[in-house]
């Protein structure tokens, strides 16, 4: 690790940087090359694996005061990858099956190349027989990524990032003018994705639930360029229309004002006679996850589905100091 850190024009300007780097191998691992070189119906666990990670973070706060008037602007950065070098992968035909090369986590899917709109279509010999589940109008048809005429798990390929953003950032602003003040927090998230594929947001009336309005834009025959392939009761694991692919797996980049506050703390010379028990009152309106700019659209982009969603909320209060 190299870090930095400084104080500049009477400690009003702080700024940190970090850069890391880190390498590491014998991790502990399947040897997938062991058994098919060999035959062995039993699996060999050795430490061969390796990957590596690097990384920044920095920081800058500028704070000042001009007569009555406070004020303090600064922002965080914080960008992080990994790269998988081995993981005792077999050997396969196309490189894009690999881990290696690729982040941990990352995505994996087909590429939607649009919704079959007829039987004639789906039966033209110039289209890549599909093999999950027997396709009808309204399905999603893929690329043939190996170009071998058959859609198959050798057609799934990295798409997207993973859904721990790379990258995340930070903006807080504040002012105070004789007690009356506010703060205000901007955070954000880049390089993420979130797996539509499963769940409420991507399967109308998943598990006895509803319809949501995008989900509204499903394939019918009057509605042949829907962006959703047709409602099916068929929606179990494995079946075409949610597989993994390019539909499902969305750009969860995000910019949220997270929090938000206006106080007033009122004089304090009113908390100065002898028989005061209170040192300052302080009144305040503050909010927490009030606006979002996103290009997921359909979910929360911070919600991975697994634990309660992130709730808007107002509050009004005050403090106080004896």
């Amino acid at each position: 690790n190299i870090g930095l850190e400084g104080r500049l024009f009477k400690d009003q300007l702080s700024f940190t940087a970090e850069y890391f780097k880190d390498q590491r191998s014998d991790i502990y691992r399947t040897n997938e090359r062991i058994g098919g070189m060999y035959g062995l119906a039993t699996t060999i666990q050795q430490n061969i694996g390796s990957m590596y990670s690097q990384g920044t973070d920095l920081s800058l706060q500028w704070s000042s005061k001009i007569g009555d008037f406070t004020y303090n602007i600064g922002g965080t950065y914080s960008y992080s990858m990994n790269k998988i070098q081995d993981f005792g992968e077999a050997d396969k035909e196309w490189d894009y099956l690999y881990d290696k090369g690729y982040a941990i986590g990352v995505y994996r899917g087909f590429e939607v190349a649009g919704i079959f709109q007829s039987v004639e279509e789906i039966n033209d010999p110039t289209t890549p027989v599909h093999t999950f589940t027997a396709v009808q109008p309204g399905d999603l048809r893929y690329v043939d990524t190996n170009k071998d005429g058959i859609i198959d798990d050798n057609d799934a390929k990295p798409i997207g990032f993973s859904s721990t953003p790379n990258q995340f950032f930070g903006i807080n602003l504040g002012a105070e003018y004789k007690g009356l003040g506010f703060t205000v927090l901007f955070q954000g998230a880049m390089d993420v994705s979130r797996n539509l594929s499963s769940g409420t947001f991507g399967l109308p009336f998943y598990a006895k639930g509803t319809i949501y309005e995008h989900q509204l834009d499903y394939w019918r025959p009057d509605n042949t360029d829907a962006e959703f392939p047709r409602l099916s009761l068929n929606n179990t694991s494995g079946t075409n229309n949610i597989k993994n692919s390019t539909l499902w797996i969305r750009d969860a980049d995000y910019i949220r004002l997270k929090t938000a506050q206006i106080y007033y703390n009122l004089p304090s010379n009113w908390f100065k006679g002898k028989n005061s028990i209170l040192r300052g009152v302080q009144i305040y309106v503050s909010g927490y996850n009030l606006l979002t700019w996103d290009k997921l659209k359909i979910m929360d982009p911070e919600w991975d589905t697994t634990t309660f969603p992130v709730m808007r909320n107002a509050s009004i209060g005050c403090t106080i100091k004896i």
